[in-house]
């Protein structure tokens, strides 16, 4: 072309044909990038501990196993209270060397006490994390099969931990991943 239009199409039209032929390819591109969304979502690990029979299980283990502990902080402490009793009821009949002695024995009981409400503290906490360090597992491969299958690219922990500023509730999987385990629970291994 020397620069000037075809002799049968109009100066302005050709104009126009020209920036149309120009953007037609971004326009099929950015229709191709549309077609192709990325999807992410999201899941509430605490509801779906809270949702789910295993889920359950591991509260009722838990539970369990705290209230074993309580109930030998508790017993200690009773007999604490009760030592405790005993040495302010005798402290005026005592003398100045064994009240000392009943002094210094129920401190030692008492900081025997504080000793283990502390490492029981610890256990409790050690078997809550190896409870559900292996439901987290579980949470994660139900999270990928329930990605995989709806195609999602991207599952994030919930908003609540934050990992996440904003998230739009449609794409919250939680009642997914919850009934994929409780499917799972039901279903022969």
């Amino acid at each position: 072309m020397t620069g000037r239009s075809h002799p049968n199409v109009p100066k302005g039209l050709a104009l126009v044909l020209l920036c149309a032929l120009a953007v037609l390819p971004l326009s099929i591109a950015g229709t191709a990038a549309a077609a192709d969304v990325t999807k992410v979502g999201w899941v509430r690990a605490q509801s779906v501990l809270e949702g789910t029979a295993e889920g359950a299980r591991i509260r009722s283990q838990s539970d369990e196993y705290i209230a074993a502990r309580q109930k030998i902080v508790d017993l200690e402490q009773r007999e604490l209270e009760t030592l405790e009793k005993q040495l302010k009821d005798q402290s005026t009949l005592l003398s100045d060397q064994a009240r000392a002695g009943k002094e210094a024995e129920f401190r030692r009981k008492l900081d025997d006490y504080r000793e283990k409400v502390s490492q029981m503290a610890v256990e409790i906490e050690r078997k809550q994390a190896e409870l559900l360090g292996s439901f987290s597992k579980t949470i994660k491969e139900a999270a990928q099969k329930v990605a995989r299958r709806d195609g999602y690219a991207y599952v994030f922990d919930s908003p609540e931990d934050g990992v996440l500023i904003y998230a739009d509730p449609a794409h919250d999987l939680t009642d997914k991943v919850i009934a994929e385990l409780n499917a799972a629970a039901k279903s022969p291994q």
